[in-house]
């Protein structure tokens, strides 16, 4: 599997965000991740995104916000910066099964 490395362009960049649902997704089937570019540079990709989950107790989340990934030459990300907001629902209201 090759490593999607900068400079960006919105294929790559989207190829990327897939990759990394895709490798949440598998990982937690449960817990559904939706990943969606926001914005990208040479080196720099923007993601809104949204997943739902629940604690030990049952109690059913859904998280919300947006990250800031920047890479280095190799594809890996250096810095990440994100703001993620959790809020209580209750189980009716999951969106993602």
């Amino acid at each position: 599997m090759s490593v999607t490395k900068p400079p960006f362009t919105p294929e790559t960049a989207l190829a990327k965000i897939k990759a990394a649902r895709d490798v949440w997704n598998i990982g937690t089937p449960d817990n559904r991740l939706e990943k969606t570019l926001w914005c990208y540079t040479d080196k720099q990709i923007g993601v809104s995104y949204q997943y739902e989950w629940h604690d030990d107790v049952g109690q059913w989340y859904r998280s919300s916000g947006n990250e800031l990934w920047e890479f280095n030459a190799s594809g890996q990300i250096e810095q990440r910066i994100a703001r993620i907001y959790d809020v209580p629902i209750d189980k009716t209201e999951r969106k993602f099964r």
